[in-house]
């Protein structure tokens, strides 16, 4: 736990996002659930944005079910959920379609 990490996506000024997030490794289960911490804000060391991503997979009849929660959010987030309500949605879609043409 405690691994350090982070990603960049461009510039979201109208949320006050640089477009470089902050994560730590909180809790690891192999195969099972991912936790971690993802932070950002409008420039390094100024933190607007301060969730908890948990990845929860769980073995379903022939396949997996995955449960997704961002948590952390506050009310001048508002904005930001939204935005990244659709952004999940759309990635894991993604993510199911690539998982699909693997087989």
């Amino acid at each position: 736990m405690g691994y350090d990490f982070e990603f960049r996506v461009n510039p979201m000024p109208a949320f006050n996002l640089d477009g470089v997030f902050y994560c730590k490794v909180m809790e690891m289960v192999p195969y099972k659930k991912p936790v971690y911490s993802w932070t950002g804000g409008p420039e390094k060391g100024v933190i607007t944005l301060d969730t908890i991503v948990e990845w929860t997979l769980e073995a379903k009849d022939k396949g997996t079910e995955l449960h997704l929660i961002q948590s952390g959010f506050k009310e001048e987030n508002v904005s930001i959920f939204s935005a990244m309500f659709n952004g999940w949605d759309t990635n894991v879609k993604k993510i199911i379609t690539l998982l699909s043409q693997s087989k």
